[in-house]
């Protein structure tokens, strides 16, 4: 049920944002606007809200910001890598708008911080030229609510201290989504790579890597949408693109 609708006049990504009561899915909500990208899609809460490989996302009513919005990137900036980035490095600056926390991404689509997952982003295609990014960012919850849901190692912005209402950073979010976009659209690719490599703090590090071909161990030694190059003990530098990594993980020492 629509319980409200936003409107951001001059806006690439949000200028009108639907905001449903409760829904199955802002992304299934999204995916029904072919040929409207820019609109964004929000929920108090979702029954069917998935993540990652179809994991279920769950969370109380009110108590994340359950987003959606519906692309029509430029073919440069299609990919998922840099999609999931842009939504990734997004939350990460939200999150710097209301606290001195520093947030990590970890691979290829959570934020992080600490041990503790605060965000997830789900990137789909749903018809040719069109994709839909999903963000759940937890706001509200307490470590109880966690625990019911057999979630130990996830956390919320109140968890962390922030203690904000899911509409505010609701509002934010959509706002950087907007400025980071219009960027990427204009090819500023450096500024949001930048970024992404921060937040991911993997660069010159140790990490398993898994293609569909074999895992491999090295020392990451370059990092970008293009590729990351990895170098192996005893053999040549591995050099993979970002969307052919199945898994990625960091070996600690």
């Amino acid at each position: 049920m629509i319980r409200d609708i936003w409107e951001f006049p001059g806006r690439t990504i949000g200028r009108q944002v639907v905001v449903y009561s409760t829904t199955d899915s802002t992304n299934n909500r999204a995916a029904e606007h072919h040929g409207q990208p820019g609109l964004a899609f929000l929920a108090d809460t979702q029954t069917a809200g998935r993540g990652q490989h179809g994991r279920k996302w769950t969370a109380r009513p009110g108590a994340s910001v359950l987003l959606s919005v519906l692309l029509a990137p430029p073919a440069f900036i299609s990919r998922p890598a840099i999609l999931t980035a842009w939504a990734a490095v997004s939350v990460c600056e939200t999150l710097k708008r209301f606290s001195t926390l520093s947030p990590q991404i970890k691979w290829p689509n959570d934020v992080l911080v600490g041990e503790h997952k605060l965000a997830g982003i789900l990137i789909e295609q749903k018809k040719p030229g069109e994709m839909v990014a999903g963000i759940g960012l937890n706001v509200r919850q307490t470590r109880d609510d966690f625990l019911l849901d057999e979630l130990p190692l996830a956390t919320s912005l109140f968890g962390i201290g922030v203690d904000r209402t899911t509409e505010e950073v609701a509002q934010s979010l959509l706002a950087i989504l907007d400025e980071e976009y219009n960027r990427l659209i204009k090819s500023d690719f450096f500024s949001l790579e930048s970024r992404w490599k921060k937040y991911m703090g993997l660069l010159n590090g140790k990490i398993e890597v898994e293609c569909a071909d074999a895992k491999h161990v090295g020392q990451l030694i370059e990092l970008s949408f293009s590729e990351l190059r990895i170098h192996t003990i005893g053999q040549h530098d591995l050099v993979i693109t970002p969307e052919s990594v199945l898994h990625l993980k960091e070996v600690v020492k």
